[in-house]
């Protein structure tokens, strides 16, 4: 029950925040620039660039919109998922396990292509580098953040790998 609530808090929470993220990035670019700036501790990794500014785009800005759809869909299912319980709480419902042997393809599919992602970045680490880049335009990076973000998405790409692996051991339990 306590796990169950946990789990849930947890869920809402992470959907509050996509739904939050994609109001800023679609309305407020500058406030979530400021943001993720102090967030991320920019100013301990980058310099400013000298007389930048940066302009909201349109790609943002549909990024932003379909996180507002993706987060504001989390929150309702969970919502109602929870009033759900709520009701049918009276009385005890028995459930007839379903056999569903050989309908998890989509983890395997997704194992296999995680760990593709994840060799990719192993291998050619610069992505995590110019997506840092993309994601901070107006700052400079030193090349000690340099260093670091390489390194960075190295560790990443073997993170992922063991994550494309849990999935396909999870694909082999349910199918086996």
């Amino acid at each position: 029950m306590v796990k169950g609530i946990f789990l849930w808090t947890a869920l809402f929470a992470w959907a509050l925040a996509i739904f939050c993220w994609g109001l800023l990035s679609m309305f407020f670019p500058r406030t979530l620039r400021r943001i993720m700036e102090w967030y991320t501790g920019a100013e301990r990794w980058s310099t400013q660039k000298p007389a930048t500014q940066v302009q909201p785009s349109l790609s943002q800005a549909v990024a932003g919109f379909f996180a507002v759809l993706i987060g504001g869909w989390m929150a309702f299912r969970l919502v109602a998922r929870l009033l759900r319980f709520h009701v049918n709480t009276a009385a005890p419902v028995r459930t007839i396990p379903r056999v569903t042997a050989g309908r998890h393809w989509s983890a395997l599919i997704g194992g296999i292509a995680i760990i593709a992602f994840g060799v990719y970045g192993t291998l050619r680490p610069q992505i995590s580098l110019r997506l840092t880049e993309a994601n901070f335009p107006n700052r400079e990076l030193s090349k000690d953040a340099v260093r670091r973000a390489l390194q960075g998405g190295r560790v990443l790409g073997i993170l992922t790998i063991l994550f494309g692996a849990f999935l396909l051991l999870l694909w082999r339990r349910w199918t086996h």
